[in-house]
């Protein structure tokens, strides 16, 4: 269908569109993501959505560790002042049955709070993903636990990987954007 010389929106597309309107930023374990941003239905819901990216080769970003404030400057808390050598690491899952299924893409030891898909993913795919930061503490190595979505009733920590609870998001549908 076509409406005013431009392809008419998908139904799952609008279902993307209209749930994205009716969410609100979830609570989190470990670092939050910047992108795509971690949500969950308005209303109390507390189950994640799988939020839509903009390629099938989308860049997840994250906060920095050692947190840091408004203004950009590390927390002042004496532990964290200690830290050293911060890199991150990454894991993608695709999703099978509502929960993660195979893993898709493993990366270790990133600089930065951010990864780019080398590889496209698949289009119109749902996908769970954590990272964590790896660090010097005094010496010692030392990482943050991985990422989930905070939920009513949920242990802060499940010792479980992969976690049901890991963030998600989706690819767009369509032919992948060059």
């Amino acid at each position: 269908m076509r409406l005013r010389g431009r392809e008419a929106p998908s139904a799952l597309l609008l279902g993307l569109a209209f749930l994205a309107a009716c969410s609100v930023k979830a609570p989190v374990y470990g670092l939050r993501p910047s992108y795509p941003e971690v949500l969950r239905r308005s209303g109390g819901g507390s189950e994640a959505v799988f939020t839509l990216v903009d390629s099938t080769r989308p860049q997840l970003r994250w906060e920095d560790f050692p947190p840091r404030d408004e203004a950009g400057l590390p927390i002042a808390e004496p532990a964290l002042a200690k830290v050293k050598w911060v890199v991150y690491d990454v894991k993608v899952y695709r999703e099978e049955n509502g929960s993660p299924g195979a893993l898709v893409e493993e990366k270790s030891g990133i600089a930065e709070p951010r990864h780019q898909f080398q590889k496209e993913l698949a289009p119109c795919a749902r996908y769970f993903w954590s990272v964590r930061a790896r660090f010097l503490l005094e010496g010692r190595e030392e990482a943050t636990e991985w990422g989930v979505v905070a939920s009513p009733g949920r242990d802060r920590w499940v010792p479980v990987t992969p976690d049901p609870g890991y963030f998600r998001f989706q690819t767009p549908c369509g032919k992948p954007r060059s």
